[in-house]
């Protein structure tokens, strides 16, 4: 559709494709109707595939936990007098601590005992013991931090237990007492607090659970704030990961401190002392890197849910990219006549369906559009189960086998893995992406409905890896949502499921290390495709404002993972709507981001550098200097009538610190390529908005080569206008040693000249020189000529201005990079050569190449050549040295561009 006609595509979520597009500005209505029949003879675009005219927003995202103290000053936000607290039981103590300090504040307390919590009944029977006191008002859920067995040593009963006491219980009680929660929130206010027991980090930093089911707590509790939110403001929803080495009365102190004084984010941990949030940030994987060589051509992949839909999608593409070997895993049974099957026309598929009709009839009084659908797609799903798997061997896997076995079944599993060794001889990697969805409010959804869409997820994940552990698998990978990462409404159950599956992965990348390389892929809700084209989802992610997956784009994730990525849980989405209403994503903006903000607050180093706009570690970097007369005093001495210009050697002093920041442990090896395309002007006084942006294009060993250019941006009444405007642009190469001191070099320098110049007068004095220059007295960096011979121009440097001190209004002495006040004392010479031998004004062009290191603070002499290259009409070309009295290079300039602006007036000629 053409662009200009302002329709998306997602707005038609019915539509697969459009084969034309008439409006009133088509010029010929008849070329495009013959054109629309045309695209319908032709084969129609799967509904798998997305549209290529849909501009994707989706992004790679990934977790990490910030610093984030706790606020004990504030008013605290509950009066626990005459509350009444439902607590569940760790076992370590920590309820009867809580419970002892909420007793001296007047508060009752009831505690479920871990015996109470063994099944649905005794659980019920419970919560009406604890309620004899009074409609509840707050619940601590302490059971998922008990002690329990490692994941080596839990037998599938064992599982079960564990997965019912800390995860299905939990959603048991809210729900059983969601309309107290809710009454109460109107006086006093409600709270339901989860504890984990995963380290204090959710896993993102260090897994130190002895399994991953806290994952279940704590995606529940993010579905559950969801819930929560949407009845009312005053509930207060939190998931709290903690270590269990901590004392029970120290955690049960930090836990009542966090629900009197802990702000409204969900996911808040403590390691030690020290309190933790999580967000959710941008991270771009470098696919041009060297992949990791863990699975390629022979690799046996087992896939549960693959026989079609997302999973199967993203088989084809390893198949296609890795030939890999397949062993797919899905409920679905396939007909013993499927390879007939499979060859019938639309008319032989309209056959079988009233064949279908017809035995239901037979058996039944009653039958439904529901049941034809129901018991049809038996044969269409089959259909399509294998017609993907015959898709696999076209796209180059060299073995493919179908297994129909329900994951939830322990024994049927192990039964099948063992079938699935025998037949490959190994295990490679395995693709958990089996998974249901029933979603429903929290007050409608059954247990049982809940108990389905966990187990699909959690046991199956437990019965496939127990089955492979002994087998090497070098890679996990398990297909999670959006959903467990935020958390959303009518999905508490996909919370949980999901948010353990992130869990899982974590880990298992402790429990198989070095070994395994596992990922957890949190997807948004892909075009025409998988779940979210079924039920309400779909309805829901529009209403929310959530971006869908291409299809072309997403399948490509899993392998990229698998070669390139380092994370454990990815978030692969676009726009989340309002399924990040906590405000989880920060984009670029990540735990190095504040760091760097907060190292160019020491504007001695950055006085360049006002602000961080985005930042790729290791990658990119854009910020913002406000460039203003206010603040930047030396540019009232860099102007021409009247209108101060940034000068060009602060361009490559932006450039320098830039790049620095980006890479901290590493200098600047030298700059190449530099062009200074058009300056930068203050007009009438007003400040100047400065984008200088830094890319890394290469690597050279250690060595990094890094595209930078400076822009402006320009606003009017705080609406940005038009785009960019590029002004500067320089290749920056850096390294761990710093300047190339192989270019450093004096090379065509007449030593003799420098020596003598203490004796020898100046043959053109800086008096003379500054009648002719623009620069006021900060730029007033040359002390006079020495010499001029031949091609060769000589001066000596103005020691006191050399430093840059008082250029700013905001720092007196500024820790330059780049030497750039020494830079332009040879700027300034190469254009007195032209000056005296061609009677021509000019200024800086560009530069080939530039090489600069620090000038020791005890040198107290400086001087500079310049050599003339070659000029024409238009330029003329230095190479320059900025050197001492012994020969010690500072700056070498090769290829020194200047563009010339006029020639010299009968008075200012020599």
């Amino acid at each position: 559709i053409p662009a200009e006609e302002g329709i998306r595509i997602k707005d038609f979520p019915t539509l697969n494709h459009v084969i034309g597009f008439v409006t009133s500005k088509s010029p010929k209505y008849a070329g495009a109707a013959s054109q629309t029949k045309q695209a319908e003879e032709k084969s129609a675009v799967k509904t798998e595939e997305a549209p290529k005219f849909i501009k994707s927003n989706i992004k790679r995202m990934t977790v990490e936990t910030i610093e984030e103290p706790l606020d004990k000053k504030s008013k605290p936000r509950f009066n626990f007098k005459g509350m009444n607290v439902l607590i569940t039981d760790d076992g370590r103590g920590i309820a009867k601590s809580i419970e002892k300090t909420l007793k001296e504040s007047e508060a009752n307390v009831g505690i479920i005992t871990r015996s109470e919590m063994e099944d649905v009944d005794r659980l019920k029977n419970a919560i009406g013991r604890v309620k004899k006191t009074g409609t509840v008002n707050g619940i601590i859920h302490l059971t998922s931090f008990e002690e329990s067995k490692s994941l080596d040593e839990m037998s599938y009963e064992d599982w079960r237990k564990n997965v019912f006491r800390r995860v299905k219980s939990f959603f048991y009680i809210c729900k059983t007492l969601q309309k107290d929660i809710i009454e109460n929130s109107k006086t006093n206010g409600s709270f339901i607090v989860s504890v984990t027991d995963m380290g204090g980090s959710f896993g993102v930093d260090d897994f130190t659970s002895n399994n991953p089911i806290g994952g279940g707590v704590a995606g529940l509790t993010k579905g559950l704030n969801k819930e929560f939110l949407n009845s009312t403001q005053n509930i207060l929803v939190k998931s709290i990961d903690l270590s269990a080495a901590e004392k029970p009365a120290g955690i049960a102190k930090l836990l009542l401190n966090e629900i009197q004084h802990g702000n409204r984010k969900v996911e808040v941990g403590y390691t030690g002392s020290t309190r933790i949030v999580t967000q959710v940030i941008y991270k771009d994987i470098d696919t041009d890197a060297e992949p990791r060589n863990i699975v390629g051509e022979g690799s046996v992949f087992v896939v549960t849910g693959g026989g079609y839909g997302i999973t199967s999608a993203i088989s084809r593409d390893i198949a296609k990219n890795l030939k890999a070997k397949f062993a797919i895993i899905s409920l679905e049974s396939l007909p013993s006549n499927i390879e007939e099957l499979v060859r019938l026309d639309e008319n032989g598929l309209k056959q079988l369906k009233e064949k279908v009709v017809s035995e239901l009839k037979s058996k039944n009084e009653r039958v439904t559009p529901v049941m034809i659908d129901k018991e049809f797609s038996k044969y269409t799903i089959a259909i399509e189960i294998y017609r993907n798997m015959e898709e696999l061997k076209k796209l180059g896997s060299p073995d493919v086998e179908y297994y129909s076995c329900n994951v939830m079944d322990h024994k049927a599993m192990t039964e099948t893995i063992n079938k699935i060794r025998a037949r490959f001889g190994r295990i490679d990697a395995v693709i958990h992406g089996a998974g249901i969805n029933k979603d429903k409010f929290l007050e409608d959804k059954s247990f049982e409905d809940f108990s389905l869409v966990v187990d699909v997820k959690a046991d199956g994940c437990f019965n496939l890896m127990e089955s492979v552990k002994n087998d090497g698998v070098k890679v996990l990978v398990t297909f999670a949502s959006i959903s467990g990462r935020f958390g959303n409404i009518g999905q508490t159950d996909y919370s949980a499921a999901n948010d353990l599956l992130n869990k899982y992965v974590q880990h298992s990348n402790r429990r198989f290390a070095p070994g395994m390389k596992a990922v957890s892929m949190n997807w948004s809700g892909w075009m025409g495709i998988g779940m979210a084209t079924r039920g309400s989802i779909a309805k829901i992610f529009e209403e929310s404002g959530v971006d869908m997956i291409p299809m072309e784009e997403g399948v490509t994730k899993v392998r990229e993972e698998l070669l390139y990525g380092n994370d454990a849980e990815i978030i692969v989405a676009g726009s989340v709507g309002q399924i990040d209403s906590d405000n989880l994503i920060v984009g670029y903006k990540t735990k190095d981001f504040s760091a760097l903000s907060e190292i160019i607050k020491a504007k001695d180093k950055y006085p360049l550098i006002d602000e961080i706009v985005s930042l790729k570690p290791g990658k990119s970097i854009v910020v913002k200097k406000i460039l203003s007369t206010d603040n930047d005093l030396y540019l009232l001495d860099h102007s021409i009538e009247g209108v101060p210009y940034f000068p060009a050697v602060m361009g490559i002093e932006t450039f320098a610190e830039t790049v620095s920041l980006l890479f901290q442990n590493k200098k600047i090896k030298l700059m190449k390529d530099i062009k200074f395309n058009i300056p930068v002007k203050i007009l009438k006084g007003k400040p100047v908005n400065m984008i200088i942006t830094a890319d890394k294009i290469d690597s050279q060993g250690s060595d990094i080569i890094v595209k930078t250019k400076l822009e402006s941006e320009f606003f009017k009444d705080g609406v940005k206008l038009g785009d960019n405007k590029l002004h500067f642009e320089a290749m920056v190469m850096v390294s761990e040693k710093g300047a190339d001191r192989k270019k450093l070099k004096s090379n065509g320098v007449n030593m003799e000249v420098i020596q003598k110049a203490k004796d020898s007068e100046r043959i053109i004095n800086n008096k003379e020189i500054y009648k002719r220059f623009f620069h006021g007295p900060k730029f007033q960096v040359h002390a006079g000529v020495i010499n001029i011979e031949g091609k060769m121009i000589y001066g000596a440097l103005a020691g006191k201005n050399i430093k840059g001190d008082g250029h700013f209004s905001f720092i007196k002495k500024p820790d330059f990079i780049s030497n750039p006040m020494a830079i332009e004392a040879a700027f300034q010479n190469a254009g007195m050569y032209a000056m005296k031998k061609e009677n021509k004004m000019a200024l800086p062009d560009g530069i080939e190449e530039l090489v600069f290191t620090q000038i020791p603070s005890n040198v107290k002499e400086l001087y500079m050549s310049a050599k003339h290259i070659k000029s024409d009409d238009l330029k003329h070309e230095y190479d320059t040295v900025v050197l001492d009295s012994q020969g010690n290079v500072y700056s070498v300039m090769k290829g020194y561009k200047m563009i010339n602006i006029g020639d010299l007036k009968d008075d200012e000629k020599f």
